[in-house]
């Protein structure tokens, strides 16, 4: 791979699932759209594409396609994560209601499918992932930059209330 050349290609997991992969030749970023547009892997080319991200050894389940039939949102939040890293919204934590509307556990966020286009400009790569909640009147979006001669992941993250009313909200990120 020349020195200065930043690729993006959709690619497919085992269980079939899209994945989005940034490469430039010092990483390798891989995003699941599907599923919170969770950041699944970071690797770092030049220590033999050395995982910064802990990954689960029971793989990543297809949305919707839980191991167990679970009740309650913590535990479908659990047979669903993969490690990797993912965003909590509205809320992070203990499901709670709020406003007459029940938020899960670690939020809607990670648990919903997010439209992504990818920006890329010279010797810069840009993807823009966007999603609008369900439960709240939020809309997200997290675009994430590579640059061919660094070795560092950008994340700007937006979050836009199209409700008419002032909405409380919690905002983390979940990296293991």
């Amino acid at each position: 791979m020349p020195n200065n050349l930043c690729i993006v290609k959709e690619s497919k997991l085992e269980n079939g699932m899209i994945a989005i992969e940034m490469h430039t030749p010092l990483l390798r970023v891989v995003v699941l759209p599907a599923k919170g547009a969770d950041i699944h892997s970071i690797q770092y080319k030049k220590r033999e594409n050395l995982e910064l991200l802990w990954k689960a050894p029971w793989g990543v389940s297809a949305p919707g396609m839980s191991r167990l039939h679970s009740e309650g949102s913590k535990q479908r939040w659990l047979d669903a994560y993969h490690g990797g890293w993912q965003l909590m919204f509205p809320n992070a934590g203990n499901e709670c209601h709020y406003k007459g509307a029940l938020y899960g556990f670690h939020g809607e966020a990670s648990m919903v499918p997010w439209k992504y286009q990818v920006e890329k400009t010279g010797e810069k790569l840009r993807v823009r992932f966007c999603t609008d909640l369900t439960r709240s009147p939020f809309r997200l979006e997290r675009v994430l930059q590579l640059e061919s001669n660094t070795a560092t992941l950008t994340i700007e993250e937006k979050i836009t209330n199209l409700g008419r009313e002032a909405m409380d909200c919690e905002w983390g990120q979940h990296i293991a």
